[in-house]
């Protein structure tokens, strides 16, 4: 749940403070990001914080996936976005935990010296238009027995190859949000 702080936090010229709570919740959901003009407006009068306002109380909950692998394939991927692999599908971790073990785990196997996460987080309801609100356990797509990872919820999304495009294009027009995140040596 989000803190505002206190109702001054959105007088024009303020400053918006956040504090966000760990959630137990397999899947990670959060308000999602008010427009930079809330808290941050020049002081436009009462129509720009009427405009603040709205975009606070219009705000959609938000789900936020990671998708771990190398450096080099992560630079690629945030120029060109993500390509269906052998099977069709490209996979997402519901926590960091299991992104980094992947990511790690491509590091080894390419001989690559660091790796990143991307942390892609978008609404609520681009996330069910792309099917990426069902979990499947951890290996099971493919097969492979259940793995077990310290810390993770030991649940995956998968983006299937129909939707890998329209997924690109949500990142490429801002609707979702990625941050990279170094990981490895």
């Amino acid at each position: 749940m989000a803190s505002l702080g206190n109702a001054s936090a959105l007088t024009p010229g303020a400053t918006e403070n956040r504090v966000w709570e760990k959630s137990a919740a397999p899947l990670e959901t959060r308000q999602a990001e008010p427009s930079q003009t809330a808290g941050r407006h020049q002081g436009n009068g009462s129509a720009a914080y009427d405009v603040a306002l709205d975009s606070l109380l219009a705000a959609e909950e938000t789900v936020t996936l990671y998708h771990g692998t190398t450096t080099s394939a992560a630079r690629n991927i945030l120029g060109g976005g993500f390509r269906a692999g052998e099977d069709n599908a490209v996979f997402f971790g519901e926590d960091f935990s299991t992104a980094k073990f992947f990511g790690e785990s491509r590091i080894a196997e390419t001989g690559a010296n660091s790796g990143q996460v991307l942390r892609y987080t978008m609404p609520q309801s681009l996330a069910e238009d792309l099917g990426l609100t069902s979990r499947q356990v951890l290996g099971e797509f493919r097969g492979a027995p259940p793995i077990d990872i310290p810390g993770s919820s030991g649940f995956e999304r998968i983006l299937n190859g129909g939707n890998i495009d329209a997924f690109n294009q949500a990142v490429r027009g801002g609707q979702i949000s990625v941050k990279p995140i170094r990981i490895g040596y």
